[in-house]
């Protein structure tokens, strides 16, 4: 229950402002063609992200373990270091299953860098991107081999194996797209509309 309610919240957090569609489209992925007045990202490289997780400013936990830390439903134990989580119990509604173990779970970015950076990322600064990657409504814990099967796919492409949850994806892609103006063709638009 406690996890539905923190969906909800993050949820509502991502869609505080109304969708607001952008009529220059950047790459339409699903024709692999560009559309409009696009512009041809640069090849994706994760590192225009920053290298990987962004540390915190309280401690030594980086954005992967504080949100571990956060959506675990259960009582956490830290690694040997403190600076990593080795258990808790955290529900991936991707699939509907629970964790266990940290080493079972992946942090997926529900729009994908690489979608992000193809549909106007690339054109934003360093610090921007970087804030991005670590975006909390833009985060979920999900089980490993689910979020390697996604990799840059979106929403068109791939949903998650739990039907249920299809309507609030979707809804988050498209809060998270418009709370970061990133630019969908209309194909794109008028098929997640």
């Amino acid at each position: 229950m406690r996890a539905l309610l923190v969906l909800l919240l993050l949820l509502l957090t991502a869609c505080s402002r109304p969708i607001v569609w952008h009529e220059q489209a950047a790459v339409d992925l699903t024709q692999g063609e560009g559309v409009g007045q696009s512009r041809i990202a640069p090849p994706y490289d994760r590192a225009y992200f920053g290298k990987h997780w962004a540390r915190s400013d309280t401690g030594c936990m980086n954005t992967r373990h504080l949100f571990l830390l956060k959506q675990s439903i259960g009582t956490v134990d830290a690694g040997k270091n403190a600076c990593t989580l080795e258990r808790g119990k955290w529900f991936d509604v991707y699939t509907g299953q629970t964790f266990y173990q940290a080493q079972a779970v992946d942090i997926d970015h529900l729009v994908p860098l690489a979608l992000a950076w193809q549909h106007g990322a690339s054109q934003w600064t360093s610090a921007q991107r970087i804030r991005f990657a670590n975006e909390e409504s833009n985060l979920f814990v999900v089980q490993a081999s689910i979020n390697r099967e996604k990799g840059a796919k979106g929403p068109l492409q791939l949903l998650p194996p739990n039907q249920s949850f299809h309507c609030q994806y979707v809804i988050r892609f498209m809060c998270m797209v418009s709370k970061y103006k990133l630019h969908l063709s209309n194909d794109e638009r008028d098929a997640l509309t």
